[in-house]
């Protein structure tokens, strides 16, 4: 029974309001169950579904799907895994605000939760997630990272420690993070560096500085100059979003783009360094079809309980499209129709209809070798347009293994 449960709430959780109506109604509609909302909300909002939920996603997690994965692609690699971490915030009812509280003032407050994703480029597969409240920030959770020899982790400034790099480099993993601005020495002298005016004086520079004083990790600063269009930008971006007034060299160094790598120059240089840290948009992608097509941004007024399992429900949706759906599918078509498929579009077509997701993932199952009418489906409607811009898999490509 727990397991019609779950699936009732698979099939409801891309929807807008996930009522217990709604998902009585679709229980019924399933299979032989007839059950009203009172007893499924009964069912549904005791601690034991929760950690049901829990340990169902848990385990879907750290299932390895060996199978239907062309890894020969990236046998030439340099890393093992490249893993993008990042996070996105969900502003939920003001009714959690005492469970998630957000920002308050003497006049409102809002209740925000934070969803932490890391995602391994190379596999296409999430391998670490977790929903926190907002205070929660991305640097208390950079520790969580299961970080493992031969990785290369992207990551933003808000993740950014002296703490994480010395804990990678320790475990001779290898990053890149965008430039944060902090005190840096030079690494051969210890005199402290003047990054703005070095970077007047040579727009692209390849050095490496000690971070913050004498005893701090020796890392790789590169940097080279952007278009002033795109520097306007990032500056009215950090004027909307800053807590407080941003000062003048931090509004200046913004003509650079400028990163933190433990890469040696030898193996990669600025550009190579640049378009892979570029590669982190995956997950910005994976957080759009999230938001766009299972409604993850729009949680109705509810109870603290429901709203976890409504968010996990939709935190198992999106990982059995990505790693069940996704990644057999796209060899299955990239072999017979040489298309390249869409996660966003994908997302769209099992999302609208969520019944799908069953009988696509039960032609996976039962493959022999010649693509049934869903996956010929996903080939008329979740395949990338021809176009003259590269899509995501031609550029991670290139990118990678150049």
């Amino acid at each position: 029974m727990a397991f019609d449960f779950l699936f009732t709430l698979l099939v409801s959780c891309p929807r807008h309001c996930v009522s217990y109506n709604n998902m009585a109604r679709n229980l019924c509609n399933l299979g032989d169950t007839s059950v009203s909302k009172q007893a499924l909300q009964k069912a549904m909002t005791c601690k034991r579904f929760l950690l049901f939920i829990k340990i169902i996603l848990k385990n879907i997690l750290a299932k390895k799907l060996k199978e239907n994965i062309d890894t020969s692609l990236w046998q030439h690699a340099l890393f093992k895994r490249i893993v993008v971490q990042d996070s996105t915030v969900l502003k939920l009812p003001s009714g959690l605000f005492s469970i998630f509280s957000g920002v308050s003032n003497g006049v409102s407050q809002v209740a925000n939760a934070r969803v932490q994703f890391a995602f391994d480029l190379l596999n296409e597969r999430v391998i670490y997630l977790s929903v926190d409240s907002y205070g929660c920030n991305d640097i208390k959770k950079a520790r969580c990272l299961d970080v493992k020899g031969g990785d290369l982790i992207l990551r933003d400034r808000g993740y950014f420690s002296r703490a994480e790099i010395v804990r990678m480099n320790k475990l001779k993993a290898d990053f890149i993070y965008r430039y944060k601005h902090i005190t840096c020495l030079d690494a051969v002298t210890g005199r402290p560096i003047v990054l703005l005016t070095m970077l007047r004086l040579n727009p692209n520079l390849d050095i490496m500085v000690r971070l913050i004083d004498e005893q701090g990790p020796v890392v790789r600063l590169v940097a080279s100059a952007v278009n002033e269009e795109l520097a306007n930008r990032r500056r009215q971006k950090l004027k909307k979003e800053a807590k407080h007034k941003p000062g003048e060299a931090c509004l200046a160094l913004l003509s650079w783009s400028i990163f933190f790598t433990s890469v040696k120059q030898e193996q990669m240089n600025y550009k190579a360094v640049y378009q892979l840290y570029t590669l982190r948009w995956r997950v910005e992608i994976l957080f759009k079809a999230m938001k766009s097509n299972l409604n993850f941004g729009k949680i109705h007024n509810i109870c603290s309980n429901q709203f976890y399992f409504i968010v996990y429900a939709k935190l198992i949706f999106i990982i059995l499209i990505t790693q069940f759906i996704y990644l057999p599918a796209r060899t299955i078509i990239k072999q017979h129709f040489n298309k390249e498929i869409s996660i966003i579009k994908l997302t769209a077509f099992i999302g609208e209809n969520p019944m799908n997701m069953i009988e696509i993932i039960d032609e996976l199952l039962f493959y022999d070798n010649e693509p049934k009418e869903k996956l010929k489906a996903l080939v008329r409607y979740c395949c990338y347009d021809k176009r003259t811009r590269r899509n995501y898999h031609q550029f991670a490509h290139d990118t990678i293994l150049s």
